[in-house]
């Protein structure tokens, strides 16, 4: 019996390390794909508003574009602290 406990205890942190390991591997993706997609935002805003360009005012559409960095800096770090604290 107690060798059968040892095996399991291995076992259990075997998972445990296993799931950690994915938890860890899934954060670092999720944050690669959600920087660059706010990255690129700016010239994807930029590219639909030339197309739709009755869509906001040109001073709206300039509010908006210069601000893309201080939106991204804050939505970046915020973004990343929610993943973490999923996968914690």
């Amino acid at each position: 019996m107690h060798f059968s406990n040892i095996k399991n205890k291995s076992a259990s942190n075997t998972v445990l390390f296993a799931l950690a390991i994915f938890s860890f591997i899934n954060y670092i993706i999720r944050s690669y794909l959600e920087m660059d997609a706010m990255i690129n935002a700016k010239p994807l805003a930029e590219q639909y508003f030339k197309k739709e360009k009755e869509l906001l005012q040109k001073k709206e559409q300039e509010t908006i574009l210069n601000n893309y960095d201080e939106i991204n800096n804050i939505g970046i770090k915020l973004y990343n602290y929610t993943l973490i604290t999923k996968i914690l």
